[in-house]
């Protein structure tokens, strides 16, 4: 590959005596070099990616979306962002857990460059299941989005900011990866206003009826298996259970609820 020969010769090049002008000079060859092989082997990916079939795995997104906040929780910090997550338990979701938690990833260090030179910095990641939907939204408080810029934001090398740590892919590999499992993502901005970054993933039957068995409040149960013959005020009577005394009610952690018992 070219690219390999550039940094072949690069490393030789520093081998050799050199002045610290020419050295210095042959380093950044070297480094500009690498970033563009590694540009090229993300875009392989994202293009190999695109072209797969249909993903079987399912995730638990709260944990990928956890594990994506704590890789950048340092860089948020650092950042004087102001920072809020609101994650509900949420069912699973078609995709894999490495390409969802890479997928936040690029999300929040998009917001992070975006909120980098801004006198209000705010971030917030919200995690809800809506209908037959599992909806994350990242909102920041950076400058904004033309609609220009919004519709090229998922394109291959497009940058609205300069940052020379990225080359521009970030959005496309989530795009890419939100394809593959049936999930939209998009974005709400303006300039001025921020933005946000929302993707809304389906909820499949199995998955749903799972996390309703799961996450479902414990059957309420009769007191010794007997069940209320009558009723008065907010005591249920059981004429042929014993009587208990209400440490005994406590012991039992059974609390005297209208009109029935309930644990």
């Amino acid at each position: 590959e070219p690219l390999l020969a550039i940094l072949g010769h690069a490393q030789l090049a520093k081998t050799k005596s050199l002045d610290t002008s020419v050295a210095a000079h042959v380093e950044s060859i070297e480094r500009e070099a690498r970033l563009a092989k590694d540009a090229i082997e993300r875009f392989q990916v994202i293009e190999e990616s695109a072209t797969l079939g249909r993903v079987e795995e399912t995730s638990d997104l709260e944990k990928s979306v956890l594990a994506a906040l704590a890789e950048k929780a340092i860089e948020i910090e650092g950042s004087g962002i102001v920072f809020e997550h609101h994650l509900s338990h949420v069912p699973r979701v078609r995709g894999r857990s490495s390409d969802i938690e890479n997928s936040v990833v690029h999300i929040l260090e998009n917001s992070i460059e975006a909120l980098r030179d801004q006198p209000v910095k705010k971030m917030i990641v919200h995690l809800s299941w809506i209908g037959e939907r599992v909806r994350l939204t990242i909102r920041d408080s950076g400058a904004g989005m033309t609609r220009d810029v919004q519709d090229r934001a998922f394109e291959p090398f497009f940058k609205s900011f300069e940052a020379p740590r990225h080359m521009g892919l970030g959005l496309a590999f989530v795009q890419t990866t939100m394809n593959r499992i049936g999930a939209v993502a998009e974005i709400q901005s303006s300039p001025g206003e921020g933005t946000v970054f929302k993707i809304e993933f389906p909820v499949e039957a199995a998955a749903k009826a799972d996390f309703e068995a799961a996450t479902a409040p414990p059957e309420s149960f009769t007191l010794g298996g007997l069940k209320p013959l009558q009723e008065s005020g907010d005591i249920a009577h059981y004429p042929d259970a014993p009587i208990l005394s209400e440490a005994e009610l406590d012991e039992f952690k059974v609390q005297i609820r209208s009109p029935k018992l309930r644990h």
